[in-house]
């Protein structure tokens, strides 16, 4: 695990397929006081055997790429324990991608072409967003079920090997949080709940669910039934992957009966 130290450059790696661009990147960002390009690739996979390799703090990625596409990338990356903060830079400009771009993960979505100036500025706020989680992780790890409710819920998520950088993530504490002060909406987790955490976020529904159900799937991948069965407290096996509505509704119980106010 690698954080970003201040009094270093930000290693960044650079997965586009397109040479005459990507070396533009390069040449670019070179020159960024504050920046340091460690690598730049072709195609997804390479990228992905380099992020494990280098351990960048940044990686920017087009989507569209040989062998492993972006989304593919990221969904990769999101196995990772700590992964890189992640920038789409794409020409592609579509809802849907940019929102599944996110939900997958990624800190920008942003299309082409970009002033290197504010590629440089997201870059550096990317950055710092992956050293604020390597903090709070360092932090949290080590106090399972102490401090604050909303301190003990990211804990719990924690143990569960969700990713932080993830949508689902937020979308899982902001649901435990809602379900905790008001147990009915678990009762019409559709058309109750995830309205009610999308509204928080000023996203849809939907949105929340499917990305609710990737963190599971993301975390499933990571810990498997053991650590499922000892934080849900029953025994499951390999086909018994939680859905949604299981899963939060174990962990709401789960906090409702270890937590107490100070």
């Amino acid at each position: 695990m690698r954080a970003v130290q201040s009094n270093r450059d930000v290693r960044v790696l650079i997965c586009d397929d397109n040479p005459i661009q990507r070396a533009s990147m390069v040449e670019c960002l070179s020159e960024q006081i504050g920046l340091q390009v460690i690598c730049a690739v072709s195609d997804g996979l390479e990228a992905l055997r380099r992020v494990t390799e280098l351990q960048p703090d940044v990686v920017i990625c087009d989507l569209v790429m040989t062998r492993l596409d972006g989304f593919g990338l990221l969904e990769r990356m999101a196995q990772m324990p700590y992964p890189p903060q992640t920038i789409v830079l794409t020409a592609l400009k579509r809802d849907d991608f940019i929102m599944r771009a996110l939900e997958l993960g990624a800190a920008y979505y942003m299309v082409k072409p970009v002033e290197s100036d504010i590629l440089t500025q997201r870059i550096l706020a990317a950055a710092r967003r992956r050293e604020r989680q390597w903090e709070d992780d360092r932090q949290e790890m080590g106090t399972p079920f102490a401090g604050t409710l909303e301190e003990r819920i990211s804990a719990l998520l924690l143990q569960l090997r969700i990713p932080a950088h993830l949508s689902g993530y937020r979308f899982i504490r902001q649901a435990i949080l809602l379900a905790l002060a008001e147990p009915v909406l678990l009762e019409c987790v559709t058309y109750a709940l995830y309205p009610a955490v999308a509204a928080r976020y000023g996203t849809s529904a939907s949105c929340v669910e499917r990305g609710i159900r990737h963190a599971i799937t993301v975390a499933w991948n990571r810990g498997g039934p053991g650590l499922f069965s000892g934080i849900m407290c029953c025994q499951l096996g390999v086909a018994d992957k939680p859905t949604n509505r299981e899963l939060l509704s174990r962990l709401v119980e789960a906090l409702r009966y270890r937590y107490r106010p100070e």
